[in-house]
């Protein structure tokens, strides 16, 4: 919720939401190298890296807000449930691809 209200909060900021989405998926990408450094360390250090990853995903807020404006009136409670569906299935590379 911290990550939402602060994206959002960016986004207003910038006066742009496209900047406000490529720098917080740029803080997630920084975050999760961090987090692969930085986690092992200790118990500690693991929530407190969890906690920096959970507010760098905060840009899903903004990203569903700007996918459902694509599209009209009578289809954006669609678009806004579906865009981020259609995110979590989009083809990425799997360890047993072109296996059978």
């Amino acid at each position: 919720m911290v990550g939402d209200v602060a994206s959002g909060a960016l986004s207003q900021l910038v006066a742009s939401r496209k900047r406000a989405l490529v720098a917080f998926i740029g803080f997630l990408a920084l975050a999760i190298v961090a987090f692969l450094a930085v986690a092992p360390r200790g118990p500690g250090a693991f929530y407190g890296m969890i906690f920096v990853v959970g507010l760098a995903t905060g840009y899903w807020a903004v990203f569903v807000t700007t996918a459902s404006e694509l599209f009209g009136t009578n289809l954006r409670a669609t678009a806004a449930t579906s865009a981020p569906t259609w995110c979590g299935r989009s083809p990425r590379p799997s360890p047993r691809s072109g296996s059978s």
